[in-house]
């Protein structure tokens, strides 16, 4: 923004001022850049002047106040200890580093404005207690007439954050080798096989002797056992027919249990998980709620209560605020939910909180992003220097500082919180804490016991055949009691 004044002077002449607020003395003044007669007009009063100079070009050392908040991988701080036993405290995160390099080429002096939150971020900006706020945060279209945005850092990240999918109990877990169709198909084939078997082998069966009443349910029976790995009837028709059937009924059968056992191991040790909830759309139809963290959740159930997509707002119409990020990250561990944020933050936390020794982490992110919009600074309304902080960004932007830096974060997030678990885990075998071990480790020493995730199938057939044997005895013993009283 540029003012220039005029002031009329003795007689017709009239000087003409603009005021510098950053100047190389540090302290801001006004100066004459020109002057206007009737005679010679508008005059300027060195070829060094201009009418409306830039005043944010160059802020000559001058203190620009920010809001900081913790937010990363944008913005983290922690306490460093140096010689002496002092503790000093650093800054590091994608914002701050972009905003470090703008102080450089504006010679600017990074005066820090602490707050708590995104809310007291917003009150600061609103108050002009602060410049900018060196976050990248979603444009809103309500906010635009309470500030003003930088240029786009990057496309808009909001997104969902949900529990790791895993397997509950399921009988069904000894059906999962095949599918229904072979079942099918397999029990058809056992079926088909006694008439056949019984067919073929009649005479001989005759000849030795047996009921024919119960043989067909006799050969059903013994199919059935030699998939089951139990041995051949004692006695066999002697006919080259059913020698041919038997030995095409045992190699059906070795190759179904083969086939059975391998891809029964396979799915115990490594089951399929149930399909990941990737898309709005599916978060809207599976009926989960959602959750925002508190200091910015009216925002953010405004901006999406305001879209024109039906399942933005059908979000908005499910969202409820909780405490913070972390809290609502957790919460999607135990409840039917999901939350709702900024990709590379959720995923800072997630690494660092929510992520075992072993490198698994305990809630994913969301593949799509559910916004549709931009990111950018957040800057107090009208600001002098928007160009030129502008100007700076992008050519941090386009040169792929921007990006690069927000990797290492991430990367650095990461192996913080790998070295900090192993860390942990080293103190607690150091201290012979063997099932602290355990819990810690879970699986990361390579090996996976089952779980009643796994075998509940087994125990299940295991109590209904005892079961239906307790019954069956019950009967029998009825049965045989009336008879005798008969």
């Amino acid at each position: 923004m540029n003012v220039m004044i005029m002031n009329v002077e003795a007689g017709q002449r009239c000087g003409v001022f603009v005021y510098l607020p950053f100047t190389p003395s540090g302290v801001g003044r006004t100066i004459r850049v020109a002057s206007w007669t009737p005679q010679y007009g508008l005059k300027l009063m060195s070829k060094d002047l201009t009418f409306f100079p830039e005043k944010a070009a160059n802020f000559y050392g001058a203190p620009v106040p920010f809001a900081s908040n913790n937010f990363p991988p944008y913005w983290m701080q922690y306490d460093e200890e140096v010689e002496g036993g002092a503790t000093v405290r650093r800054y590091s995160g994608r914002g701050f580093m972009l905003a470090d390099a703008c102080a450089g080429k504006l010679n600017y002096t990074m005066t820090q404005f602490p707050t708590n939150d995104w809310t007291e971020v917003i009150v600061v900006l609103k108050n002009r207690s602060a410049y900018f706020s060196p976050a990248t945060y979603s444009v809103m279209p309500h906010h635009q007439d309470i500030f003003s945005y930088s240029i786009s850092i990057e496309p808009d990240t909001m997104t969902f954050a949900m529990a790791v999918p895993s397997l509950p109990p399921r009988w069904r877990s000894l059906l999962y080798p095949f599918t229904s169709l072979v079942w099918i198909f397999t029990l058809l084939a056992i079926t088909f096989f006694s008439p056949a078997f019984l067919l073929i082998s009649y005479g001989s069966v005759a000849q030795s002797g047996r009921g024919r009443n119960n043989i067909s349910t006799q050969f059903t029976v013994e199919a059935t056992a030699t998939l089951l790995g139990q041995n051949l009837p004692p006695r066999l028709p002697t006919h080259t027919s059913v020698r041919v059937l038997m030995g095409t009924w045992l190699l059906f059968g070795l190759v179904i249990t083969i086939v059975y056992r391998t891809n029964l191991t396979a799915y115990l040790t490594i089951p399929k998980l149930p399909p990941r909830i990737e898309t709005l759309h599916q978060l809207i139809t599976s009926g989960y709620r959602a959750t925002v963290a508190n200091d910015d959740g009216d925002d953010l159930m405004a901006y999406f209560g305001k879209s024109g997509a039906k399942d933005s707002q059908e979000l908005s119409r499910r969202m409820y605020k909780v405490k913070d990020t972390l809290t609502g990250l957790k919460r999607t561990l135990h409840n039917k939910e999901a939350f709702v944020y900024v990709r590379v933050l959720m995923e800072a936390y997630i690494a660092e909180h929510l992520t075992g020794p072993d490198g698994k982490a305990k809630v994913y992110v969301a593949s799509e992003n559910i916004s549709p919009g931009i990111t950018a600074w957040h800057i107090i309304r009208d600001a002098f220097f928007q160009s030129h902080l502008d100007h700076c960004l992008l050519s941090l932007i386009e040169a792929g500082l921007s990006d690069r830096w927000m990797k290492e974060m991430l990367d650095k997030v990461r192996w913080e919180s790998r070295l900090k678990q192993r860390q942990e885990l080293q103190a607690v075998q150091e201290g012979g804490q063997i099932q602290d071990v355990k819990e810690h480790s879970g699986s990361s020493q390579g090996l996976q016991s089952f779980t009643l995730v796994h075998m509940q199938g087994a125990f299940y057939l295991f109590f209904i055949g005892v079961t239906l044997s307790v019954l069956s005895f019950a009967l029998e013993s009825l049965v045989s009691q009336v008879s005798k009283s008969a």
